[in-house]
């Protein structure tokens, strides 16, 4: 538990003057403390010392907007990067603390505001709201053309408005909830605002603890008058809801949101802040970087199984949204503890399941779920029709045959996958054949003109029983772990992701595990895998240069 932190005694330490504490408020202490350029006024608190105390920049200096000054004047002087400190030394904390706020308002002070218009949309978001619960939840994209919208509201209480443009972009509604905006009495009935994009307009926020007066967001709203005339009669209702985006760099665009209401003759402005929950959002908050290559890749998984699975929400996650999943089994209890599928699926069908299961988890997908098994649904023309085929059966007897229909059925550009693990966390691999290209899973069978019957990469000798069973004849299966699959399916998820962005080639690669359940077992590692097989790049280069008679033709 956390001592009381004598911030008093600690600011004076570190050369603060003028400390008093701050009526009604629990260990807040105002104080002037000189830096390299200026005398600043300051407040601090410090309720918490695994974290870095709070300060905040007294009313006298807040006359004109700073760069990392938020509109309750707490300064922004770390965002958390990098953050390693002691709470033995809390003197030396707080004096570093009182450093680096300093700078941050020293070089704030030039008058350039590059910085704050860049971190507008959070400055505003942190106005004090009407009530702490409102909130506008955008689902519709911040484009550059004005246009009138409509809201959900869950309740009269609730104060969340659920904003879109067309029905379909609003995903955060059920079915039954839509229902209840057709009846009058329902507070979701009826709830329309309109969407803004500021473009050369100037933004004059409020000032550190000011609002907007009525005025002011007619400025903003009268200027969009010539492309929304019905405007001119909405700023004379009693309720109005306005979201606004503004331009931000590289093409993004920031938004806040504002809520007015009429009391008696004069009409009141709410700051509103604004969650999104558009797509393209949600993938950018989540470092995704989408090429134009992969929202037009489509992809076909054939086996949806451990890997499957795992490799389709991979993709999913990664911005890919048409997928075709080819799977004949039942998804079984056995399955449940190295699958995606959650319990409720149990007794369906792999590929079926896993669809709705993505499509319930993620937006705007293009999926299709296929009971065939491999070889039906593989024709020539399922497989013209798909950019990457990915075969994660296990069974490379069918895979090297399905490798042969794709090359003859295939065009420039496509590519087809195989993956698989090795047992008992020994490590798993992938290759990716490119079509018009050499090197592909038929390679890894080939060696000096001789076909092999057993991979050329594996990780165990051949001709050892390896599969497990826990209830007798037809219960055998093969010992990997969910997260031996879980690594897998990362690095082909990697692997294509790379073959996308380079040159067209074909790729092999491999992760190398413990040999301790191997050991424990009692079965015997190949050469490759206790060498760590340094020599694969060579290797591969090889297999590229010379091909198989399956990929040279």
């Amino acid at each position: 538990m956390n001592q009381p932190v004598p911030l008093a005694e600690l600011l004076e330490a570190v050369g603060a003057w003028d400390i008093k504490p701050i009526p009604q408020q629990q260990e807040h202490f105002s104080f002037n403390f000189k830096g390299q350029r200026n005398v600043w006024s300051l407040s601090a608190r410090w309720l918490d010392t695994g974290k870095l105390p709070q300060i905040y920049l007294d009313d006298r200096h807040c006359d004109k907007h700073r760069p990392h000054v938020a509109w309750y004047r707490v300064v922004c002087y770390n965002d958390g990067e990098g953050l390693f400190f002691t709470d033995e030394d809390l003197e030396s904390v707080l004096l570093k603390s009182l450093q680096m706020a300093i700078k941050v308002l020293d070089d704030g002070s030039s008058g350039n505001l590059t910085e704050f218009f860049s971190e507008l949309e959070g400055y505003m978001d942190g106005i004090i709201k009407i009530k702490p619960s409102t909130n506008y939840q955008c689902y519709f994209p911040l484009e550059e053309t004005p246009h009138k919208l409509w809201a959900y509201c869950e309740s009269k209480t609730s104060h969340k408005y659920k904003w879109y443009s067309e029905r379909n972009q609003c995903w955060g509604v059920s079915e039954k909830d839509w229902k209840r905006t057709t009846e009058k009495k329902s507070p979701a009935h009826g709830v329309r605002g309109y969407y803004l994009p500021l473009r050369d307009q100037h933004i004059d926020p409020p000032l550190p603890g000011e609002y907007w007066s009525f005025n002011d967001l007619l400025k903003l709203v009268n200027s969009f008058l010539p492309e929304l005339p019905e405007l001119e009669k909405f700023v004379n209702k009693p309720w109005q809801r306005y979201i606004f985006s503004f331009p931000r760099e590289k093409g993004e665009r920031g938004a806040f949101g504002i809520l007015v209401n009429k009391d008696g003759a004069s009409y009141r402005v709410h700051h509103i802040p604004v969650s999104r929950f558009h797509k393209d959002y949600l993938q950018k908050r989540a470092s995704l970087t989408i090429h134009a290559a992969i929202k037009s890749q489509r992809v076909a998984m054939i086996g949806c199984g451990s890997i499957g699975s795992m490799i389709s929400q991979m993709l999913v996650q990664s911005g890919f949204d048409n997928l075709t999943l080819v799977d004949p089994d039942i998804y079984s209890a056995d399955n449940l503890y190295r699958h995606v599928l959650p319990k409720y699926f149990i007794g369906g069908g792999k590929a079926a399941g896993l669809k709705m299961f993505l499509e319930s988890a993620f937006l705007d997908l293009s999926l299709k779920a296929s009971s065939d098994n491999g070889a039906k649904w593989a024709t020539p023309e399922n497989i013209q029709q798909h950019d990457l085929i990915i075969l994660a059966t296990g069974n490379h007897a069918f895979e090297r045959q399905l490798l042969k229909t794709f090359i003859r059925n295939s065009s420039l550009g496509q590519k087809i996958m195989s993956v698989w693990n090795e047992p008992l966390g020994l490590g798993g691999h992938v290759v990716l054949h490119q079509t018009g290209q050499h090197g592909c899973l038929n390679c890894l069978y080939f060696e000096g003109g001789s076909q092999l019957i057993h991979p050329q990469v594996s990780f165990i000798t051949p001709n050892q029983k390896v599969s497990k069973n826990l209830t007798g004849c037809g219960g055998s299966f093969s010992p990997f772990s969910a997260n031996d699959s879980r690594q897998t399916a990362l690095l082909a998820t990697r692997t294509i992701e790379t073959a996308l962005t380079s040159k067209e080639k074909s790729f092999y690669e491999f992760w190398r595990g413990d040999k301790k359940q191997a050991i424990h077992n009692e079965i015997n590692r190949s050469p490759v895998y206790d060498s760590g097989f340094p020599e694969k790049d060579l290797w591969w280069d090889e297999k590229t240069n010379t091909g198989c008679p399956i990929c040279r033709n």
